[in-house]
């Protein structure tokens, strides 16, 4: 038995990984798995027996305080324990009298002491007991255990022939024990030998006692027993060596089972070699034989032998069966054999896809570092020209969307090897993809496709920012990419249970069933072809890494080619921090806003996020054209950039307040400039408030909301 929280059992251990295979070598990679589960479970055995081997070779022809001595000397070396005892319980029951210890490398002095609250007490009680760790704990009682610095325990009993306890059998362990049933198997094999010396001292009848141990332990099938006469005739055998030579009961109680008749010819000649070094020694070393099951097949065994009892001529052995061993190894060497070329061709697959990556990287990140600095230097210098100043940051948006490239890239490989980090912090998302679909309205616009969005406000999740932009602009990107001209794009946002489950569904060209499984692997795209350059099948894979490091999960739907796609990302949601403002209210029904703004990316960004909040909006690119649609309707409020090419805003507005019905609608002005004079300029205009670029959506929101419901002013100048 072993305690709770202790070692794994047999069923633990023998549960092996199964190792992912790659895809070139798959079935090669599958019968690998295979072999090397049976390769360590060989390999448990053959530990087992060399261990049972070593201890046995030098104790088995000893007798009384010898053989104590050396079997606790060899238990301790090969069960790695800092101390190995064999204890005999008194007569009243209550102390254990050490017979034999042998500890930190030297035979200590025999001693006893009181059995109560220690774990020996507790093998006593039970067949078996074992803790890998923090045993001093579960025995607080026990201060022979603390003064020794003993962590793991491993115990069996030494029971006489009506079962009574009559000693135990110990490996003490300074460390944590990781194979517990290894060093139970050890001391079980041993415990009715010892168990056996220490009757010899009370009773006469040894002989009869030490058969019953023995078939107590044949009948444990852990390995093949068997007894036999001098002449190689089978007088008894535990189930296990039956099975391992195909005969059954009946045979051997015929007498049927005759090792010369089992032998091939080699074997047979080396039998009385054998018989001779049992008789002189007492015990034989382990030795490999092949043997003629009863079928006529054949199987490959290890065994030893020791003496049982010379005047009756009886020799007991033990037999591991090494057929399978065998047999794994002939199929390993073929399987290995199979499996070279296809290993040699995926590691140069992967060999020229690092040189692909390095080369990428490195060709464009050198252009990439001058061009970003030349525009950061014209910025500084340039005119405050609004139209330069666009023009240097389109420049410097696209650079940009090739640095992401380009860490696409670097973030591939990271994530292929496990080293792709995240810092994460509270993050409003709905917030977040709110700001992200304003940036790719643009994309959107020049490749003919409507883009919109639904985002649910108040939705946090601990996550990078940086790295959820990179998972939503990588899901916008790819629904643009695959979209024909006239299609949509739509992202959503809303809460499922504790989940923040984010979409991105196109109209697009689809994706073939067969293709959904893999669509998340590196350089994997679908064959239907995109509307625009595909770029290089990174990106998705990516998404899946930064997602699952942030705890979540992404997937993907598809009815098929012509049909759209859908994408999914699920992140655990968490509670907003403590003294975060509110979301923006969403507008009241009916009022409209105009958006006057020349630049297209500011333009499309600033209608998509008031969209977002429920407003209807307008947008016109040119003073010139808002006169004229306002000539035609009437909006709620008017957000006018100063700096408009033909007449600027100041002009723009003069000439909206002559229009019917224009006189008192409430106007913003947004400009780049915020100075005292800028302020006071705008203000004596007639503009009801000041926003300066760039500037927070959401403050504008509220701000716009104000105006509309409560009639506050504009307030202070928004930046």
């Amino acid at each position: 038995m072993i305690a709770p929280g202790g070692a794994m059992n047999a069923s633990q251990r023998s549960a092996w990984p199964t190792r992912e295979t790659r895809e070139s070598g798959e079935r090669a990679g599958d019968l690998q798995a295979r072999i090397d589960q049976l390769l360590e479970w060989q390999a448990w055995q053959q530990r087992l027996f060399d261990a049972i081997r070593m201890v046995n070779d030098e104790s088995s022809s000893q007798r009384g305080a010898a053989f104590f001595d050396t079997l606790t000397a060899r238990l301790a070396t090969v069960l790695g324990a800092d101390v190995a005892f064999v204890g005999q319980l008194s007569v009243d029951g209550t102390n254990m009298e050490i017979v034999s210890v042998f500890g930190d490398g030297k035979r200590a002095e025999p001693f006893s002491y009181c059995l109560a609250g220690t774990p020996c007490a507790q093998v006593i009680a039970n067949r078996v007991y074992a803790h890998s760790k923090d045993v001093v704990r579960l025995f607080p009682e026990d201060t022979l255990l603390a003064e020794m610095g003993i962590h793991a325990y491993v115990g069996v009993p030494l029971r006489d022939a009506d079962g009574k306890s009559i000693g135990i059998l110990v490996g003490l362990f300074r460390r944590d024990l990781d194979d517990v049933e290894f060093a139970e198997s050890v001391l079980l094999f041993f415990a009715p030998r010892v168990a056996l010396e220490i009757q010899q001292a009370r009773s006469e009848d040894v002989l009869r006692r030490r058969d019953e141990a023995l078939h107590r332990l044949m009948d444990s099938n852990v390995v093949g027993f068997v007894v036999a006469d001098l002449e190689g005739r089978i007088l008894d055998a535990n189930d296990a060596y039956l099975d391992m030579v195909g005969f059954n009961r009946k045979d051997l109680i015929s007498g049927r089972i005759h090792w010369p008749e089992m032998a091939p010819p080699g074997e047979v000649a080396e039998q009385p070699t054998t018989v001779q070094r049992l008789l002189a020694q007492g015990s034989g070393k382990a030795w490999e034989v092949e043997w003629v099951r009863k079928d006529g097949t054949r199987v490959h065994v290890v065994m030893g032998g020791a003496l049982m009892d010379a005047s009756r001529g009886r020799v007991v052995a033990f037999v591991l069966d090494q057929t399978e061993r065998h047999r794994v190894e002939r199929e390993r060497q073929e399987a290995l054999a199979r499996e070279h070329a296809a290993l040699a061709e995926a590691q140069e697959a992967n060999r020229a896809k690092d040189r692909f990556l390095a080369v990428v990287s490195h060709e464009l990140r050198n252009p990439l570092s001058p061009i970003t600095m030349a525009v950061q230097m014209l910025k500084a210098s340039a005119p405050a020209d609004d139209r330069v100043q666009n023009a240097l940051r389109i420049i410097e948006r696209n650079t940009r969307h090739v640095a992401r490239l380009v860490d696409d890239l670097l973030d591939l490989a990271r994530a292929a090897r496990g080293t792709l980090n995240i810092e994460r912090k509270p993050l409003d998302l709905s917030r977040l993809l709110v700001q992200l679909l304003g940036t790719m309205h643009e994309d959107a616009r020049r490749s003919g496709l409507h883009l919109e969005g639904t985002f649910e406000p108040g939705l946090w999740v601990s996550a990078d920012a940086t790295r959820m932009s990179q998972v939503a602009l990588n899901l916008l990107s790819n629904a643009i990419k695959f979209t024909p001209t006239g299609g949509r794009v739509t992202a959503r946002l809303q809460r499922q249970g504790d989940s923040a489950c984010f979409s991105v569904e196109d109209t697009g060209v689809g994706i073939e069933p067969e293709l959904l499984p893999r669509l998340f692997a590196p350089f994997v795209q679908s064959s239907a072809g995109a509307s625009r350059p595909a770029g290089m099948g990174i990106g998705l894979s990516i998404v899946r890494s930064l997602v699952e490091l942030h705890g979540g999960t992404a997937r993907v739907e598809s009815e098929g080619q012509g049909r759209g796609a859908r994408f999914i990302v699920e992140l655990p949601t968490i509670a907003p921090p403590p003294n975060v403002e509110a979301p923006a209210p969403l507008a009241p029904a009916g009022p409209r806003i105009l958006v006057i703004e020349d630049n297209d990316d500011a333009r499309e960004m600033v209608a998509t996020c008031l969209g977002m909040r429920g407003y209807s909006v307008a947008t016109c690119a040119t003073g010139e054209a808002a006169l004229d649609w306002l000539g035609r309707e009437r909006p709620g409020v008017l957000l006018v950039d100063i700096g408009l090419p033909g007449i600027d805003g100041y002009q723009f507005l003069r000439g909206a307040r002559l229009l019917a019905g224009c006189a008192s609608i409430p106007a913003l002005a947004v400009t780049a400039l915020g100075g005292p004079d800028d302020l006071k300029r705008t203000h004596e205009a007639g503009f009801a408030g000041h926003v300066v670029k760039p500037f927070d959506v959401d403050e504008l929101a509220q701000r716009i909301h104000n105006l509309l419901v409560d009639g506050r002013p504009a307030g202070a100048p928004l930046a």
